[in-house]
């Protein structure tokens, strides 16, 4: 006989959009984004060069935090302590496991891009004041997108360990550490180097790469701020050949193969409770 939770449709799973405002609201409630700025705003205090002469050095220092750390140390602070294993708060409720964890990962991605939208106002607003706009605007549209679109990149990237696993950070030390030994032992014992040059290719590519995909362009702007500001008409080496038209084309399909490696990794879980979780 049918229940009266079923006649209410109570199985009926909560909308994408409904559940990414809610878990968007959930985590500011949480206090993440609030501590994730206040950790960007006293890193680029303390070590950001803040006293130097040099204007670009303050808009500079702290690129690779900016760029490679940010974006994947929010991806573990977006699932700190809900891992799979901690997601059965899902069960007690009529919505979708898949919906709602896609639900937080874009809530992330969206604080994400407010947290780096925040940071870039920021930054113009103190280069108005201290009279260094010229050096800000000289860095381009291009570089600025990358700022915000290389966590974001990041931050896909480790959302596949966080959302598929409970210990992410076992399986990022795992690989971090395991990868380039058994790389290297592979090419040292059995002489494979061009089979595995062939397969890094998509991360090491300087046209369309993972990894200048995520720091070409803001690594190009760092050149041309340097050589026009410091260097004043010197040539810089950093940056050289990035390729704009190919970087806004490798951009949104690195973030869409990321984002559909997620996608799977979310869809393992069932939306429906096991059986054996449901008697008694």
């Amino acid at each position: 006989m049918e229940s009266a939770m079923e006649r209410a449709g109570a199985y009926h799973a909560v909308g994408f959009g409904k559940a990414t405002a809610e878990q968007f609201r959930l985590l500011w409630m949480s206090r993440r984004p609030l501590f994730m700025m206040l950790g960007i705003v006293g890193l680029l205090a303390l070590f950001g060069e803040p006293w130097t002469e040099r204007p670009a050095a303050r808009l500079f220092s702290m690129w690779p935090i900016w760029m490679l750390l940010a974006g994947p140390l929010w991806a573990f602070a977006v699932w700190h302590n809900e891992g799979p294993g901690n997601r059965l708060y899902f069960w007690s409720h009529p919505v979708s496991r898949t919906t709602h964890s896609l639900g937080r990962l874009a809530a992330g991605a969206a604080w994400l891009v407010v947290l780096y939208g925040a940071l870039v106002l920021g930054g113009a607003a103190f280069a108005a004041l201290d009279g260094d706009l010229a050096q800000f605007g000289a860095v381009g549209f291009t570089a600025w997108v990358a700022l915000i679109t290389g966590p974001l990149i990041g931050f896909l990237i480790i959302s596949v360990l966080t959302v598929s696993s409970d210990h992410p950070i076992r399986w990022f030390l795992g690989i971090l550490l395991g990868v380039p030994l058994t790389l290297s032992l592979v090419d040292e014992w059995l002489g494979l180097g061009p089979a595995l040059e062939f397969l890094l290719k998509p991360l090491t590519s300087r046209d369309w790469g993972l990894a200048m995909t995520i720091v070409a362009p803001f690594l190009h702007a760092m050149a041309r701020v340097h050589e026009l500001f410091i260097d004043q008409g010197g040539s810089s080496t950093v940056g050289d050949g990035f390729d704009t038209q190919d970087w806004w084309l490798a951009m949104p399909l690195w973030i869409l193969f990321w984002l559909g490696v997620v996608v799977l990794m979310a869809r393992r879980h069932p939306d429906v409770l096991p059986r054996w979780r449901r008697s008694g």
